[in-house]
């Protein structure tokens, strides 16, 4: 049965440029945060170089068939975790687009995002679940705007997506290791969900 949520699979030569460039700018957010981001050969966190000198790197290391294979898969684990996560959503009344864009790059962390509607699914990594990845970069997606407007730190973020992913997806949903989780993310999450606007306002900090 096709999924009323699409997902649609996306990837280049020039993308990938763009990918490594913008994690060489914010290098930093990524140190800070605990984050460890993957390169082409030859580049290192916290030099900076010409932009050609990335593009060589990306260049050297570009094969299109390795983003080929990976979107098969991409598409292959939608098609068996979406239904589920989708009634799951539609159940409790949190709103979702009806097409999301997959990114494939090498480079970075597991995966991100980009509002409103972009996924960003790093394919060299060994040790990723593509359908748990899909899920929570989507419920990023869905809560990034009350997140900005009550400026929700980056952690409390995260446990509040792991939260919402493990009551949607259930018990066997793999939770991050977060070093030290604000007890408040979980109470506001136990008394006002699936509300999540009124989970993250009463979550916002204190003046």
């Amino acid at each position: 049965m096709e999924s009323i949520v699409a997902v649609r699979v996306r990837y280049s030569k020039r993308a990938e440029l763009e990918r490594v460039l913008r994690c060489l700018k914010i290098a930093d957010w990524y140190r800070e945060n605990g984050y460890r981001i993957v390169l082409p050969k030859g580049l290192v966190v916290g030099k900076t170089y010409r932009r050609d000198r990335v593009e060589r790197a990306v260049e050297k290391e570009y094969r299109e068939k390795d983003y080929d294979a990976a979107a098969k898969v991409i598409e292959t684990a939608w098609k068996r975790v979406s239904g589920r996560f989708v009634r799951a959503l539609m159940r409790d009344g949190i709103p979702f687009l009806n097409e999301y864009t997959v990114q494939l790059t090498k480079y970075g962390t597991r995966g991100s995002y980009n509002p409103p509607k972009g996924i960003v699914i790093n394919i060299d990594r060994e040790d990723m679940d593509i359908g748990r990845t899909l899920r929570h970069e989507i419920i990023h997606l869905i809560i990034h705007k009350d997140i900005q407007r009550y400026k929700i730190s980056h952690w409390k973020k995260e446990r509040l997506v792991d939260l919402i992913c493990r009551k949607i997806v259930g018990r066997g949903y793999r939770m991050q290791t977060i070093a030290e989780v604000d007890p408040r993310v979980d109470a506001c999450f136990n008394e006002y969900y699936p509300d999540l606007s009124r989970v993250i306002r009463a979550m916002k900090p204190s003046l």
